[in-house]
């Protein structure tokens, strides 16, 4: 999405009950879930997390500089 953009922000992304899903935030990948404080962009950004079990969950965030957010995805909460 337009607004997501550089870097200066952390994430931490974990995923309850599912293994090795994979994370995206913006264009850019940062690997299997869980993440820990990962450098991503700055702005309105969508957070894509698909796992090998065929789950997947989108949420969009808004990150500004030096902010540190959570995702924390739940069973239920799959899209």
């Amino acid at each position: 999405p337009s607004g997501c953009s550089g870097d200066g922000a952390k994430l931490s992304v974990n995923t309850i009950g599912e293994v090795n899903c994979q994370v995206q935030v913006g264009g850019k990948k940062l690997g299997g879930a869980p993440v820990f404080r990962q450098s991503v962009p700055v702005g309105k950004c969508e957070v894509r997390i698909t796992c090998p079990s065929g789950k997947q969950y989108k949420q969009t965030v808004a990150l500004g500089k030096g902010d540190e957010e959570k995702v924390i995805v739940k069973p239920g909460m799959w899209q």
